[in-house]
């Protein structure tokens, strides 16, 4: 139902391929979770349906999404693991703003059949999970070509599980300074200055870096590409159900400005800034910067002067764009007792690279296996 009545008769004839694929492999389906309307935005909320409660406050804050109900269902510990999908960051701000563990792979890695798109040049299925290792596991369940996804055409299969205890001795991790820690809070900030101190003692190699195609990423992602897949996918119900969408979404409205030769050409210039990167990058193998620049915010404080200094999109999304495999892991608290998200992440199709830095960490330290103190 994407989190909307308008299709409450929207019943699927089949099992999308990654459900399909899970099932194959023993998965026990228990429901379907809430999602924010049309994955239209990463707060996690939905006036239609009713937010999923952050479980870590007793006052309610948001989720995250638009995963929302998939993080919350993990973080309660009524599942092991959810499923989602990230076009901005729909897995990984969900899992750091609930504690949990999210993975968004490369885009290619993963069959999207049957999954409703947002914008398909971005779109990914990923898990969400207590520990990276649950995440690889449902990862490697999932892989395949896809009839119903040509990005999976000729991709081949990797064997993430075997490598995630191989350590991360002279990996080099690189630091991202100034767009991703610009307005953070300072409690983001010294969780993600403590993780960069346990990645060096496990043995990798720490530098910093300013990258100036990562402010770029940001600029273009919603200059194009997004907006104009998103228009297109949903402009039935923009044009037909407008009063019956949800506000925040409606910033889809901007991709009917643009023109065939302005996408033409905002696909180009994707491609010639991954390429850029990449060569920025140079021998390091990953990057490390928060999750989110904040953690959760109370529900009632999301709109108007009291709303978040930064978009919570604002540090995920550039990983869509630039088609990073990239992993969310707990990497600490505030001191209001909510989760503070680190995100590793590496080039596109070295999945295996992000899953092991993620999983050396996370077995050298206890936040993920903290529980929010629920009855």
């Amino acid at each position: 139902m994407a989190g909307t009545r308008l299709l409450s008769d929207n019943i699927a004839k089949n099992d999308c391929t990654a459900v399909r694929r899970l099932t194959n492999a023993g998965m026990v389906l228990i429901g379907k979770t809430h999602t924010v309307m049309f994955a239209f935005h990463i707060n996690g909320t939905n006036p239609e349906f009713g937010t999923p409660l952050n479980p870590w406050h007793t006052i309610p804050h948001i989720p995250g999404g638009s995963s929302s109900g998939s993080a919350v269902a993990v973080a309660a510990g009524i599942v092991p693991v959810a499923l989602g999908s990230d076009t901005g960051g729909s897995i990984r701000l969900p899992a750091a703003l609930t504690g949990t563990t999210g993975f968004k792979p490369t885009t290619g890695r993963l069959g999207r059949g049957g999954v409703r798109p947002l914008c398909w040049s971005l779109d990914a299925v990923g898990p969400i999970a207590r520990t990276v290792a649950d995440a690889a596991l449902v990862f490697e369940a999932m892989q395949g070509n896809d009839p119903y996804d040509e990005t999976t055409w000729g991709t081949s299969l990797i064997d993430p599980c075997s490598e995630l205890d191989h350590g991360i001795e002279g990996l080099h991790v690189v630091v991202c300074e100034g767009f991703f820690v610009d307005n953070a809070q300072p409690e983001v900030i010294s969780a993600i200055e403590a993780v960069t101190d346990t990645l060096s003692k496990l043995g990798a190699k720490i530098s910093r870096r300013d990258f100036s195609e990562i402010n770029e990423a940001s600029r273009l992602s919603y200059a194009g590409t997004i907006d104009t897949e998103a228009y297109a996918v949903n402009r039935h119900f923009l044009d037909h159900h407008r009063d019956a969408l949800d506000p925040d979404g409606l910033w889809i409205d901007t991709g009917n400005k643009f023109s065939g030769t302005d996408y033409y050409l905002a696909l180009r210039e994707r491609f010639d800034l991954q390429r850029r990167f990449s060569e920025t990058l140079g021998g390091a193998h990953a990057v490390l910067a928060p999750t989110s620049a904040q953690p959760a915010w109370p529900v009632d404080k999301m709109k108007g002067e009291s709303a978040p200094p930064v978009s919570y999109a604002r540090n995920t999304s550039v990983g869509n764009y630039l088609n990073w495999a990239s992993v969310s892991v707990p990497g600490g608290f505030s001191a209001d007792g909510l989760p503070i998200g680190a995100m590793i992440s590496a080039r596109p199709f070295d999945d295996t690279v992000a899953l092991r830095i993620a999983h050396s960490y996370q077995m050298a330290t206890d936040w993920h296996t903290r529980r929010p103190n629920i009855v």
